[in-house]
Formats: structure tokens, C-alpha cells, sequence
């Protein structure tokens, strides 16, 4: 969860909080992947099938289940409201054109619905305001009341990032607003984020730092038209209309040789963005007349902004990531000798080479400096884990088939954890007498009511009314197992597109910031999940004389199954499940 201090006048309302909280949680990059940001609307993902209709009728796509599973995907987001207006078509009519998985008939529906809904940003706000303004008319609010307002604001930040704002900047955006005490009321600032809506977009330069080598220094010309070269008089222009922290930047880099990129953006974060797209071609170009020896890029780059100059800002040119991982020597020693240990079991020696592939493409992936490249790498990790010598077992239907169980598995342990993490971060372990490290308490579904009617912290009340709806009983267990392993098939299926469309078609689509995140997270949880599989619950299930990865993928196929058939399912059992990854968190 994303605690901010929100100053307003009045004090702010249950439902005026929740706002931000919720925002601020679904925007932060050290979020857990559940509760993100998805990485669509009911619109955003319409938007989607209309491209995967055109590649396919384009033969970019051959395979019609990438349509077929799409349209499963836009049914199941689609069986709760999506306030999206259906004037010239009902709702029945467009769900069962989505059953019949026609990609022309979807294509021309989809296009109608597209078109209706214009203003659903507009819409969808208009819908978050009137929502607010009931919840705050009740008086008393009851935590299942927050659920029409906890669906809206995703809705309507996808609708945003999608207009081309960057997730860092609403982000920052929406907790400045609220943290400053220079505009009053609520609504007041309610009505700035609607002004993000209709923004045009700013004129940015963003400034470049190369690092050339000495002997190419002074013959080096760009031709380029999109870098101009900086000289003295023009860094001290900069220096002077812009503010301290870029003066320091030119004084400490006094052997970078800086070039000025024009570019529109809606924010600064998505401006640095953007420069790295238009730079890739200069590059290649580059690179046919100079080797890598000879010139890099730096990594921080000057972004200024044409209506506020003195604002400009340092930033980032390398992608980056979604997900939080700690970093130290603890979890250095822990991995080596969870390796070390691997090395001495009677362990197949295809699965240690997998092993060390992985973690030699993990590591490739992180450093690499193009989006496509980390995709790629990362892909082939998790490709490879699952590739047969039995050439009639396809790698990517073994990945589907198998990973979305070996995830599911474990599902509801990581969101306890995450659970058990927040009760302490908003400092309410005195309301649970039984609270303690080992989650023993969350076996009693009681304790999520002492949470759940704590309503003056209404993000993690909904949290943990939102668990006990999921856990409360072994039918809504597998319902949301299920749900689980059929929404990160259908998420493994749309990176395979991706990496399609880069091996394929070379295509370097920049919007893929998200999926890659998604990827590496899959792959960080995959290569520990098997490690520990090794060292800690050991089973030659094909009884082969070796440990194998055919072993740990049949037992998670196994106990998913369980899970689902257990007519005795319970938190305990979930809570039983050791999530690989809880030592990086």
C-alpha cells in the first residue's frame, strides 16, 4: 500500500482517501504485480483486439488463438461493468460476436464500440466524482460500499496512461496535489487530475550526453538532423533559464559531448522515453561508422520543458522496470549457497544447464540497454526451461500449460504476505492480539474483520475485505485460482505476440515497458521457484534415477490440481505454500 498525508480543508472523507491510496498503490512501481496497475480497460483491451485482428488478417499472425484467446479475455473483463456506452448495439449483440471469435465481424464491432465511447476518460471521471459525492453523503460508510469507486479509478488511470502519460508522472502528479497546502478542498484538486484529460502536449528538448572516445572526439559530426550539437554559448543559455541541479550536471560531466533532441511529450518522464525511441535509428547509423568502443550515450539525460524551464529535470534514459527486488550481500549469500546446494543433489544435468542459462539471460536482460533486448532475453530463459527433446511438445504450450499453475500455486501466499506487510506499515498490529511473523493468524478469517472495520484506513480495510471474500470459502479459493491461471495465460500468450513481432517483424514497439516487467518477474519467481523445488521438496516423480525440471513441473501440475479438487481447502493449506521469492521482498 501507498500511504500519502493528504491536506486538505475540510479534513478529507473515507472515500476522499481511498481515492488516493488506491491511485497511488495501482502507480508505484514497488507494487506487487497483483495489485499494479492492469494493463487494460475495457477500452484499452478493444483497442488491443482491433491490432491483433489487423496483424492477422496482415498474415503477421497466423495463429487464430491469438484472437480466440483475446476475445476469452475481453468476455471475462466484460461480465462486470465496464461503463462503456452501447447506444447503437446492445451488449448482448457485441458478447456474441465475441463468442463466434470471427476476427472480421470482431474487427468491425469493435470499431463501432471504439467510436461511441470518445469521451470515456471524461466519463469514467465524471463517474469517480459522483461516486465520491454519494460515498460522502452516507455518513457511514460500510467497506463493501468502496467497490464501484476501487473499479472506476483503474479504469480511468489506464485511459490516462494510454493518452501518453508516463505511470511515474500521475504518480507524482496525484501525490502533490493532495500533499500541498496551497489549494483547499477536495474537489478543488479533484478537478486538476481531470485537467490531465485534454492536456496537449509540451514541447520538451532533451539533452544528450555523449561519451566519445578521445581519437574521435574532434572528427565526430552526427549528421542526423534530429541531434544538434551543443556549444559553450548555447550550455550556458541552458545553464541560465534552467536551475541549479542542471548547472551541476554540465559542470560534472565536463567531458560528455552534449547534442539537443526536439520532442512532444505530455510529461517529463515520458519525454526521456520517447528520446530514447528517436535515438535508436541515429544510433544504428552511427554505429556503421564507429564501434561501441567509440561513443556511449549517457545514461542521465537534461529534460526541459518549453512553459517551465527553471523545472527542468535530470532523467533516466534506461528503461526501467517495474517490480522491487531488495539488493544486498545477505541476498547474495543466501542465493550462492542455495546454488552451491543444488550442485550437490542428484540433479539431471539438462536442468543445471537450464538453471545457469537462466540466470546467465536474467542478468543479460537486466543490463541490456533496449527494451526489445531485455524482452528477448528474458524470453528465452523461460522458453528454454520449458523446451522437450520430444519435438511434438511445443515450448510456448508447455510455458502456458505449466506456468500459469506453478504461479497459481502460490498466488494467495504472496498476497498474505504482502497483507501481513501492510498491517504493520500503517501501524495497526495492536488491533490483532495474534498478530506474528509466521501468519499463523490469517488462518482465522476474524482477524481480517478487525482490519476490514478499521474504515479510517480505508485501503487496507478494503484489502483485507477484498481477501476474505477471495479465501472465505474452498468455492471462492478455486474461483480465484482459476481466474489467476487463466489471466497469466492469456498474459504469457500476448508477450509471445510481442516477441513475435520483434523476431519476426523486427518490430520495436516502445510500449512494452509493462510486459517486460511482467517478464522478468516471471522469470526471477521460475528460476527460484525450481531451485528451491531442488534443495527443499525433492521427488523423482518419473522416477528416472534424477531430478529433473519434468519433475518440479508435474508436481506443481499436481498440487494445483489438488488445490482446485480439495474439497477441505482452506487458508492454512494456502498459507502451507512457500512463495520462492520471499526473500527478495
Amino acid at each position: 500500500m501507498q500511504i500519502s498525508k493528504i491536506n486538505t480543508t475540510p479534513a478529507p472523507q473515507i472515500a476522499e482517501i481511498f481515492f488516493v491510496e488506491k491511485c497511488l498503490e495501482l502507480l508505484h512501481h514497488s507494487t506487487i504485480e497483483s495489485y499494479r496497475l492492469p494493463l487494460h480497460n475495457p477500452k484499452t483491451i478493444l483497442k488491443e483486439i482491433i491490432q491483433v485482428t489487423k496483424s492477422l488478417n496482415l498474415e503477421e499472425i497466423t495463429n487464430v488463438e491469438h484472437i480466440t484467446l483475446l476475445s476469452d479475455e475481453i468476455q471475462a473483463l466484460f461480465e462486470k461493468e465496464t461503463y462503456l456506452k452501447f447506444n447503437r448495439i446492445s451488449t448482448k449483440y457485441f458478447n456474441s460476436i465475441l463468442k463466434k471469435k470471427d476476427p472480421n465481424e470482431i474487427f468491425y464491432t469493435v470499431n463501432l464500440v471504439i467510436e461511441e465511447n470518445k469521451n470515456y476518460s471524461s466519463d469514467l471521471f465524471d463517474l469517480i466524482t459522483a461516486e465520491i459525492t454519494r460515498l460522502n453523503s452516507l455518513g457511514t460508510i460500510l467497506i463493501n460500499e468502496l467497490a464501484k469507486l476501487n473499479q472506476l479509478i483503474p479504469f480511468f488511470l489506464i485511459e490516462l496512461r494510454d493518452r501518453g502519460y508516463s505511470k511515474r508522472y500521475i504518480y507524482k502528479f496525484i501525490n502533490q496535489i493532495f500533499y500541498s497546502k496551497s489549494i483547499t478542498n477536495f474537489p478543488s484538486r479533484l478537478n486538476i487530475i481531470k485537467s490531465l484529460i485534454n492536456r496537449a502536449p509540451e514541447n520538451f528538448d532533451v539533452v544528450i550526453g555523449f561519451k566519445l572516445n578521445p581519437g574521435i572526439g574532434a572528427q565526430l559530426v552526427i549528421l542526423d538532423p534530429v541531434l544538434k550539437k551543443l556549444d559553450s554559448i548555447s550550455i550556458k543559455a541552458i545553464i541560465k533559464k534552467t536551475n541549479t541541479r542542471i548547472r551541476e550536471y554540465f559542470s560534472d560531466n565536463p567531458k560528455l559531448v552534449f547534442y539537443i533532441v526536439p520532442v512532444k511529450a505530455l510529461d517529463y518522464y515520458q519525454a526521456s522515453y520517447l528520446v530514447r525511441k528517436e535515438l535508436q535509428l541515429a544510433l544504428d547509423v552511427l554505429f556503421m561508422g564507429y564501434n561501441n568502443d567509440d561513443f556511449n550515450i549517457h545514461q542521465i539525460c537534461v529534460v526541459i520543458g518549453s512553459e517551465r524551464s527553471h523545472l527542468a529535470s535530470l532523467q533516466n534514459l534506461d528503461f526501467q522496470l517495474e517490480g522491487h527486488f531488495r539488493s544486498e550481500q545477505i541476498l547474495y549469500d543466501t542465493f550462492s549457497n542455495k546454488i552451491s546446494s543444488i550442485k550437490t543433489k542428484n540433479v539431471s544435468t539438462d536442468t543445471i544447464n537450464k538453471i545457469e542459462a537462466a540466470l546467465r539471460y536474467l542478468r543479460s536482460g537486466s543490463e541490456a540497454k533496449e527494451i526489445e533486448n531485455k524482452l528477448l532475453n528474458f524470453w528465452i530463459a523461460i522458453e528454454y526451461f520449458f523446451s522437450s527433446r520430444d519435438a511434438k511438445h511445443s515450448k510456448v504450450k508447455r510455458a502456458r500449460d505449466y506456468m500459469k499453475k506453478i504461479h497459481a500455486v502460490t498466488y494467495f501466499k504472496r498476497l498474505l504476505i504482502d497483507f501481513h506487510k501492510n498491517i504493520q506499515l500503517y501501524n495497526l498490529t495492536d488491533l490483532i492480539p495474534a498478530y506474528a511473523s509466521n501468519l499463523d493468524y490469517l488462518k482465522d478469517i476474524a482477524n481480517f474483520n478487525l482490519i476490514r472495520n478499521n474504515i479510517s484506513t480505508p485501503g487496507i480495510a478494503w484489502r483485507a475485505h477484498e481477501l476474505q471474500t477471495r479465501i472465505k470459502d474452498k468455492s471462492a479459493i478455486n474461483t480465484n485460482l482459476i481466474r489467476h491461471a487463466q489471466k497469466l495465460e492469456w498474459n504469457l500468450l500476448r508477450i509471445y505476440r510481442q516477441r513475435n513481432a520483434i523476431v519476426h517483424a523486427a518490430n520495436n514497439n516502445y510500449d512494452m515497458l509493462d510486459i517486460t516487467s511482467h517478464l522478468k518477474y516471471y522469470l526471477v519467481f521460475l528460476i527460484n521457484s525450481i531451485i528451491d523445488f531442488i534443495n527443499e521438496t525433492p521427488t523423482d516423480l518419473n522416477m528416472d534415477g534424477k531430478l529433473s525440471l519434468d519433475d518440479f513441473f508435474l508436481l506443481k501440475h499436481i498440487e494445483f490440481d489438488n488445490l482446485i479438487l480439495d474439497v477441505t481447502g482452506d487458508v492454512a493449506k494456502l498459507l502451507s505454500q512457500k512463495h520462492p521469492l520471499e526473500y527478495l521482498s
